[in-house]
């Protein structure tokens, strides 16, 4: 079974509450300046009063995910992946101290795309280093709603601060107000 939790957008108040199959939430048409959350049973519990704690449980596990999916945006999926660029980051730094520097992993990359190690260096580090600002804005993002979703005290104050527009972490800055005469 899968269960759902229906609330308003505007105050991030329970409308109602449902569950089917696993997968049927993804059919629901909930209504206008509505969300939906799939919960695990632990929050709605047996006796239908929302357990708090299971439920900063789920959203910790929704802001991490969520995260996770916008770091798609920008890196290769998997575990070894992120292995490969920390390890080609760190070959890259090195080997700007001393090109005499073991690169294995920055030779084998140079070698199948046929460039030199001194030119693919600063590519790699010039990825590496615009990812740094990127991930640096979503990890203080996810940790910030989540020290938000231990204070929670209700459903509402614990789905609202879950609920990160990752995409405006990216927007340019609003541009100062003119100096007033």
């Amino acid at each position: 079974m899968e269960y759902w939790i229906v609330y308003s957008l505007d105050n991030f108040e329970e409308m109602y509450r449902s569950q089917g199959n696993v997968g049927a939430s993804a059919y629901q048409q909930v209504p206008k300046g509505a969300g939906l959350l799939v919960v695990p049973f632990s929050v709605i519990g047996a006796n239908g009063a929302i357990n708090i704690e299971a439920l900063r449980a789920a959203m910790n596990d929704f802001v991490d995910a969520s995260a996770e999916a916008f770091c798609l945006r920008f890196l290769t999926p998997g575990t070894t992946q992120a292995m490969r660029y920390l390890r080609k980051e760190t070959e890259a730094r090195a080997w700007l101290l001393d090109n005499t520097t073991r690169t294995p992993f920055l030779e084998a990359e140079a070698s199948a795309c046929d460039v030199t190690v001194e030119e693919l260096v600063p590519v790699v580090i010039q990825r590496a280093d615009q990812w740094e600002v990127v991930g640096a804005l979503i990890e203080g993002e996810r940790m910030g709603a989540k020290a938000k979703i231990a204070q929670g005290e209700t459903f509402a104050d614990i789905v609202k601060v879950g609920r990160i527009d990752w995409q405006a972490l990216l927007a340019p800055p609003a541009p100062a107000p003119a100096p007033t005469a």
